[in-house]
């Protein structure tokens, strides 16, 4: 992939984590042309996720979103949550985070906290390579530890976390490719 390749995937990736409102419903089209521009396994697995949310109510999408990611059990898209649960350092990890949004320009477009797994994906999608490298070494790991027990939950959100560790992964790489590599 490209480096514009992976942040299409992160942007679509944070999209599609969002809540599954009646908005996102009808971008589905939109987000699956999009996707035609990816390299295929990218475009396979969000065309699967895809599938899933065409396949539901928007009622039912929404009650399986809540129960899937409520922090009570659930599998929160808070990174720090994990880490922290409601200990004051995460207030400072949280406090951090808005630091380095702001520092990189970066302007969230939701009210969510700043450690909102789709947030942090759409910063590392529009921001600059080097600003965003550490970032996503930073929470790779979270993200790579909650697509696995989204896996083995059977949750279909699974597939959209794993596409999204692909993207951070190779953005957390020292250099990106400037040119397609097999795709």
């Amino acid at each position: 992939m490209i480096v514009q390749q992976y942040r299409d995937t992160l942007l679509m990736s944070a999209e599609l984590l969002a809540y599954p409102d009646p908005a996102l419903l009808e971008r589905l089209p939109q987000i699956e042309t999009a996707a035609h521009g990816l390299p295929r396994p990218t475009r396979e697995r969000i065309e699967r996720f895809l599938g899933y949310l065409r396949s539901r109510d928007h009622i039912t999408l929404e009650q399986d979103y809540v129960r899937t990611f409520d922090l009570q059990g659930g599998f929160p898209l808070y990174l720090t949550y994990p880490k922290f649960g409601d200990d004051r350092k995460r207030g400072q990890a949280l406090a951090d985070l808005k630091q380095r949004y702001r520092t990189a320009g970066f302007v969230p477009t939701t009210h969510e906290l700043p450690d909102y797994l789709p947030l942090i994906l759409e910063f590392l999608g529009l921001g600059e390579p080097n600003a965003t490298r550490s970032l996503a070494r930073e929470y790779l790991p979270t993200v790579r530890q909650l697509t696995k027990a989204l896996h083995r939950a059977d949750s279909p959100y699974w597939v959209i976390l794993e596409t999204a560790a692909e993207a951070m992964a190779r953005l957390a790489r020292p250099s990106l490719p400037s040119r397609k590599e097999g795709t």
